[in-house]
């Protein structure tokens, strides 16, 4: 594997700063009841961090007796963004891309050989996704989170219901679940998370949120990170769906590589019935942490 420069960390690190600052440019310029000029100084961040990850000369800045840009404007210099991040992500991600590209080579001759061997595959994919893996889900009947709950232990969370509910027993609309997991770091990182649902959701990190994916809508990123120390810390999912399609999908950066399902080996499982006020006890006692 050929390492990594500290050029290439520095450009990774602002691709993920220009991603971050356009999700909220965006989020404003999507939202009719906010002030469209409040998303030109994120638009102009994420324009420096472009240019930072580039390597180029940053962008001139917007002058104070210029004219201030309509929706329109601002609509087409977010895209301008996304379209130059588009091209910037495989150059700084090559390798991940590949990678990604592998496993999804392998996965493919996983499920082709589980299609032709259900016994091999209720021993080795059953078990780790749904007795070994590090995410406790509970799905509540409601949209509210209230009611008796279901619980299982899942592998990742990686969600396309589409337009039916996760279990039979659950409404295909106006359901909402709680996921949580520890992660334990051995040292410490700015942690970049990405969350994709349709339709609510938000990532708490400690008990503090970190994204914010709330309301009614189609399906939608957002992105946030957080400084952490070495240890176990204590990340909790919340998502509800109102009506119509129905996923959730989060992805991590732990080291400024591109966003992917997080490792199973910094994830461990808080328990069947972890304390309500410290989630991550069970784990941390066995850290001795």
């Amino acid at each position: 594997m050929t390492a990594r420069s500290p050029g290439d960390d520095s450009a990774r690190r602002a691709f993920h700063e220009a991603r971050a600052a356009l999700d909220v440019a965006e989020a404003i310029l999507t939202d009719g009841h906010l002030d469209a000029q409040a998303a030109a100084s994120h638009l102009d961040a994420a324009e420096q961090a472009v240019s930072r990850a580039k390597g180029s000369a940053p962008p001139s800045a917007r002058s104070s007796a210029a004219p201030e840009p309509g929706r329109d404007e601002l609509l087409a210099q977010a895209r301008a963004i996304e379209a130059e991040l588009a091209v910037l992500e495989p150059r700084l991600f090559g390798d991940a891309l590949r990678q990604a590209a592998r496993a999804r080579w392998v996965r493919r001759a996983l499920i082709l050989l589980a299609w032709l061997s259900p016994v091999l595959a209720y021993l080795v994919f059953v078990p780790f996704d749904y007795r070994e893996g590090p995410w406790r889900v509970a799905f509540y009947p409601t949209i509210d989170f209230e009611g008796t709950p279901k619980t299982w232990r899942h592998g990742d969370v990686h969600y396309k219901w589409r337009k039916k509910g996760p279990g039979r027993d659950f409404p295909e609309d106006e359901f909402s679940g709680i996921w949580d997991t520890c992660l334990i770091l051995p040292d410490r990182r700015t942690v970049s998370f990405r969350l994709t649902s349709d339709d609510g959701s938000r990532l708490f990190v400690d008990g503090v949120r970190v994204v914010d994916n709330w309301g009614v809508h189609a399906e939608r990123s957002r992105g946030g990170s957080v400084e952490l120390e070495p240890g176990v810390h204590h990340l909790r999912i919340r998502y509800y769906e109102a009506r119509g399609p129905a996923s959730l999908v989060l992805k991590g950066s732990l080291d400024g590589e591109r966003p992917q399902a997080l490792p199973a080996k910094y994830l461990a499982y808080p328990g069947d019935e972890p304390d309500p006020e410290d989630v991550c006890a069970a784990v941390r006692a066995e850290q001795g942490t």
